[in-house]
C-alpha cells in the first residue's frame, strides 16, 4: 500500500498545508528525501506540492524552502492591489454598486493625496 500526500486548494489552507509539512519533515529523520510516493493537489495546494515534488534534496529542506516562499509572499504578488484592481467587481453586480466603489476609491485617493500634499 502506498503513502499519499493529496493537497487541496485554497490561498489560506495552502499556507497552512506548509505548517503540517514542516512538522512532519521535523518527525522524519534528516536523512528522508520523499516520504510520499504520490503528491498531488489542487490550485494552491498544486504549487505546494509542485514545490515539495520539484525540487531534489531532502524533504525537510524542501519543506524549509517551501516555507520561506509562503514568509516573502505578499498580496501584490497574489492579486492586484491597485485601485483598479480593488475596484474592479464581477460583471453580476450592479452598476450602482460599481460607481459607488468608484465614488469611494476616488475619495481615498484624493485624501491620501491631500495628507501627502501637507
Amino acid at each position: 500500500m502506498s503513502k499519499a500526500l493529496v493537497l487541496t486548494g485554497g490561498g489560506a489552507r495552502a499556507a497552512y498545508q506548509v505548517g503540517v509539512l514542516k512538522g512532519i519533515s521535523k518527525i522524519l529523520p534528516r536523512s528522508v528525501y520523499n516520504p510520499f510516493p504520490i503528491i498531488c493537489g489542487t490550485s494552491a495546494g498544486a504549487i505546494n506540492a509542485l514545490s515539495i515534488a520539484g525540487r531534489a534534496g531532502p524533504f525537510r529542506l524542501r519543506a524549509q524552502k517551501l516555507e520561506r516562499i509562503w514568509h516573502e509572499l505578499t498580496p501584490a504578488d497574489v492579486y492586484r492591489t491597485d485601485a483598479t484592481g480593488v475596484i474592479k467587481t464581477p460583471s453580476i453586480c450592479s452598476p450602482l454598486l460599481f460607481t459607488a466603489a468608484t465614488v469611494l476609491a476616488s475619495l481615498s485617493l484624493c485624501s491620501t493625496i491631500v495628507r501627502y500634499a501637507r
